[in-house]
């Protein structure tokens, strides 16, 4: 098990974390020695295990927690979040540290998270959970191209799917923020309108906006950086 909370122990070094189990279990001292060096490499503790985990950082603790668990090759791994408290950086290098140990090894992982992104990478299959119900429980590419309810279709993707209420029916529908088309000329694609742009966020590769028209706001995410906030634009599905 790895938890959120580190579950470590303050009096030993970091070694001595990582081979407890180890110790207990009666693996001979040279095995242990061996284990410990490979998983702590893998983890990025390698120069840190004589240090004792009150000198350490919160991620690098978590990190301590996760090698101790790696170290012992269990046929089931049990996660509650272990890289919620690591920095951007080396949550995404964990990310695919976790991968590749899961090929590697074969075994099975339950791995409890909040972040999508995560969720979305790492997992061959999604249970999707609100308040203690399953609301779809799929491959990440089938939950997101094909969401069995609203709360799935708004929950997995950045931005959310935008949703909308049908004129003249009880009806909803719902589309990506990639799927739209941006133009400052009327658009030919069969779900179309016209709006203005009220936020903008430029982030690389892609930019966000935010449109508003009569009756709804979508949220748009395109490649073209060239509108800008309160310019009118049409737009298209």
């Amino acid at each position: 098990m790895v938890f959120q909370n580190y579950a470590i122990y303050p009096t030993m070094s970091v070694r001595d974390n990582i081979e407890f189990g180890l110790r207990n279990n009666g693996v001979p001292k040279a095995q242990r020695t061996e284990l410990v060096e490979s998983i702590s490499e893998t983890v990025g503790l390698k120069d840190y295990l004589d240090r004792k985990p009150s000198t350490l950082s919160g991620g690098q603790r978590q990190r301590v927690a996760l090698a101790r668990a790696m170290v012992k090759k269990p046929g089931v791994f049990l996660m509650d979040e272990p890289l919620s408290n690591l920095d951007a950086k080396l949550r995404v290098q964990m990310r695919i540290e976790l991968i590749e140990l899961h090929k590697k090894l074969g075994s099975t992982f339950v791995y409890v998270t909040h972040d999508q992104v995560e969720a979305m990478s790492m997992a061959d299959k999604i249970v999707l959970m609100n308040k203690g119900e399953i609301q779809q429980e799929a491959p990440p590419a089938v939950m997101y191209r094909k969401p069995s309810n609203q709360f799935t279709a708004q929950f997995i993707g950045v931005p959310p799917m935008n949703i909308g209420s049908m004129a003249n029916a009880n009806a909803q529908f719902g589309f990506r923020p990639e799927s739209a088309v941006l133009s400052t000329a009327p658009v030919e694609e069969a779900f179309k309108s016209k709006g203005r742009i009220i936020t903008r966020e430029m982030l690389g590769s892609e930019t966000i906006y935010q449109i508003k028209n009569d009756t709804h706001t979508f949220m748009m995410k395109s490649t073209n950086d060239q509108y800008d906030a309160g310019q009118e634009v049409y737009y298209g599905v």
